[in-house]
């Protein structure tokens, strides 16, 4: 049988079940090429297509640009895809982080995080956000509290971590890399409430050479030998982490503190350190961090402050840079990145923040 090729569009799950992923027509395989399954609300793009098993009358399939197959009475009518495109549009009005931090001179140049995918290690996302819906990667995400891939977020932290990230401009909202792919590594119900050391370094180990980028806005005080070999097994895929919040502490939080990770503070929007980033030897670099207004659950928006916000932005903004040089490694942006940035002076302690342009300049 053969499939008939047709213009991109995006359809979406209507149905509760579980909606079985095929990596071949049900006919050329059975159940022995399935590969994962959808929920209801999960967008699919076809590019095909095919005649194939009927089922209720049906025998119409759709086939993604991965060559995955699903049968067509699973979703609902066609939605058209609408591109993301703010080139030239002077009506956008941009957060004080992404209008100056030159944000918008790099999306003007074509460049949005398209074709990079970020694996957030968090609390999860909510699945359902208008604004985080076309860049949610369901099919790759996983939780690994309850071993399963419902990673709903209940707290909201891993919500507005990702739209930091990837939101489109929903009620112009909107994050650094629009068109970046999100992936949720669900390892915690709440940062407050500590990550298992076992589910951190699993997370790990799961998205290593799987993802771009692993960012973690969480941390823990220690490591044991697991979780430190998952993060130095880290080649191709680089970390990004906060090195976390306290006014007294000098040693940030784990997996920020390791030599391999790139570690993330917070300034405000005078460019200043604030005064929560812990002022560690081993602190990398700074991004706008404070007074971020962002994606929640329940399909909200809310303002938060902390190294857990910069984590996502410097996240986004390597996104950019690979989607400009994708032949460049993970590796030699980060160094560049390093490497462009400016150092600053807070009383005694000196720091260094993002110099986007420059950076952008040099990719």
């Amino acid at each position: 049988m053969s499939g008939t090729k047709i213009r991109d569009v995006t359809r979406v799950v209507k149905t509760d079940e579980e909606i079985p992923i095929r990596t071949k027509l049900p006919e050329r395989g059975g159940d022995s090429n399935k590969k994962g399954v959808l929920y209801a609300g999960f967008e699919v793009q076809v590019a095909e297509e095919w005649n194939g098993e009927e089922i209720e009358g049906n025998n119409l399939w759709y086939r993604d640009k991965n060559g995955d197959f699903y049968w067509s009475g699973w979703f609902e009518e066609i939605k058209q895809d609408s591109e993301i495109s703010i080139e030239g549009d002077q009506s956008i009005e941009l957060s004080w982080w992404l209008s100056g931090f030159g944000i918008k001179e790099v999306w003007d140049e074509g460049y949005m995080g398209e074709g990079v995918s970020i694996a957030v290690l968090d609390t999860g996302i909510d699945i359902d956000h208008p604004n985080l819906k076309h860049s949610f990667n369901q099919i790759d995400s996983f939780n690994f509290l309850s071993r399963d891939k419902d990673v709903q977020d209940w707290n909201g932290h891993g919500t507005h971590c990702s739209g930091i990230i990837a939101a489109n401009g929903v009620n112009n909202v909107w994050g650094v890399a629009p068109k970046a792919k999100v992936i949720s590594g669900k390892i915690t119900r709440s940062v407050i409430s500590g990550i298992n050391l076992d589910v951190l370094a699993d997370a790990i180990e799961y998205y290593n050479g799987k993802v771009d980028l692993i960012s973690i806005s969480a941390g823990v005080s220690r490591i044991n030998k697991r979780v430190r070999e998952a993060i130095e097994a880290c080649e191709q895929t680089l970390i990004v982490a906060a090195i976390g919040n306290s006014e007294t502490r000098r040693k940030g939080d784990y997996p920020a503190e390791h030599e391999s990770v790139l570690a993330v503070g917070a300034v405000d929007e005078l460019e200043k350190i604030t005064d929560y980033t812990i002022r560690s030897k081993n602190l990398g670099i700074c991004a706008p961090g404070h007074e971020i207004y962002s994606t929640a659950q329940k399909g909200g928006y809310k303002t938060d402050s902390g190294t857990s916000m910069a984590t996502p932005y410097v996240s986004g903004l390597l996104a950019l840079a690979k989607s400009k040089s994708p032949q460049k490694s993970m590796s030699e942006l980060s160094n560049l990145l390093i490497e462009t940035c400016v150092t600053k002076q807070s009383g005694n302690y000196s720091y260094d923040i993002i110099n986007s342009t420059k950076f952008m300049e040099r990719v």
